[in-house]
């Protein structure tokens, strides 16, 4: 499981580097701890301005067989001594033999570091607030059972993007093929950005024979 932080609140006025150190657990629902990992990484900050606080996400890593887990992050700067944490809950799906499951959504925006073409690549984040001319996507992985032997099926996602009135401002079917899933797991990528400001929620419904799964994300645009 890979465990994606965003740590923009360390960052100082005038940007920089900062070395930042970072412990992550997994707790199961007795609070034993199944998983941990410690690391320390140069975190590189851009200029805070009045119109755009900083933002840096660093991601690590922890192996989790399927269950349910209190995931527990904590940063800190050995420099100033300042620390900041947080728990969420994370439930693991049997991806191995699960006939039909999800991943949860990732949230990429365009980055700050500019390609050769001059375009932006695209990062990761935890925000969920963007302004309106930004390009921002939500990812998603389909698995039919990475473990299962039996043949890959044609199935479908219908994506849509709700307003707060509960009014459908986007909605299709996406139809994937046999030729779509590579180890038995399929890719997709939903464009979420461009929408006038407002409160959303973007759901995924995805249907394999009598096999349903859903997943739901709440964003606002300013």
């Amino acid at each position: 499981m890979i465990v994606n932080v965003d740590v923009g609140a360390f960052a100082s006025a005038d940007g920089g580097t900062m070395p930042l150190e970072f412990a992550v657990s997994a707790v199961n629902e007795t609070g034993r701890q199944l998983a941990f990992a410690r690391e320390t990484a140069d975190v590189t900050f851009e200029l805070v301005t009045a119109s755009r606080r900083a933002e840096a996400n660093v991601q690590t890593q922890v192996r989790l067989s399927p269950g349910d887990y209190e995931v527990r992050v904590a940063v800190s700067n050995p420099a100033t001594g300042v620390v900041a944490s947080v728990f969420s809950p994370v439930a693991v799906p049997p991806f191995g033999t699960a006939p039909l499951s999800l991943s949860d959504v990732i949230v990429e925006t365009a980055g700050r570091t500019a390609t050769p073409s001059g375009s932006q690549r695209p990062a990761a984040t935890t925000r969920r607030t963007f302004a309106p001319d930004e390009r921002v996507r939500a990812l998603v992985q389909v698995y039919q059972g990475t473990r299962r032997t039996n043949a890959i099926a044609p199935m479908s996602v219908r994506t849509s993007i709700l307003d707060a009135n509960g009014n459908a401002v986007r909605d299709q079917v996406m139809a994937l093929t046999v030729n779509d899933f590579t180890n038995r797991r399929a890719a997709l990528a939903l464009e979420i950005g461009g929408l006038p400001p407002g409160e959303y929620v973007l759901n995924l419904d995805a249907s394999l024979a009598q096999h349903k799964k859903a997943r739901t994300l709440r964003f606002t645009v300013q």
